[in-house]
C-alpha cells in the first residue's frame, strides 16, 4: 500500500514543483460550528462548463456524515463532479473541509425520497492528521 494515500478516508498527498510560490491554506483550528457560512473551492463539470475555477456558497448543515460518521460534517454547498477534492473554507479562507461526496441517486432510489442537496466533506482535522503522518 502507497503511504501517500488514505484510502479509507479518500486522501492523496500530491508533492508538486510549482513555477511561482504558491501559499497552501491554512487549517482553522476552531472548531466547525452547525450553520456557519462556508464555502466550496473547485472545477465542477470541468468538460461542460467554462473552465475557470467555481466559487459556491453554503453552510454547515451538521456536524457529522451519513450514520453519524464524526470524520465528515454536511454542507449545503451545491457540488459536482469536479469539486471532489475540492477545500471547503470559512469566512476568512482557512480550511474547514476538503469536498468529498453527494447523496447518490442509488441511495435516494433505496430510501424512495431524492433527498436535496446533502453533500459532505471530510473535515480538515482528518486531513491534517493524515500530513502529519506523511
Amino acid at each position: 500500500a502507497d503511504p501517500r494515500i488514505d484510502a479509507i478516508n479518500d486522501l492523496a498527498v500530491v508533492k508538486i514543483t510549482a513555477g511561482e510560490l504558491l501559499k497552501p491554506l491554512a487549517f482553522r483550528k476552531s472548531a466547525t460550528r452547525l450553520g456557519e457560512d462556508i464555502v466550496a473551492v473547485g472545477y465542477p463539470l470541468a468538460a461542460l462548463l467554462a473552465d475557470s475555477v467555481k466559487i459556491t456558497t453554503g453552510n454547515v448543515n451538521a456536524l457529522a456524515g451519513i450514520r453519524n460518521d464524526t470524520r465528515y460534517i454536511q454542507i449545503s454547498t451545491p457540488i459536482q463532479p469536479g469539486n471532489s477534492g475540492g477545500p471547503v473554507v470559512d469566512r476568512n479562507g482557512l480550511l474547514l473541509g476538503i469536498t468529498s461526496a453527494t447523496l447518490s441517486k442509488r441511495t435516494a432510489d433505496e430510501i424512495g425520497i431524492t433527498a436535496q442537496n446533502v453533500n459532505f466533506a471530510i473535515r480538515a482535522s482528518v486531513a491534517e492528521l493524515f500530513l502529519q503522518s506523511q
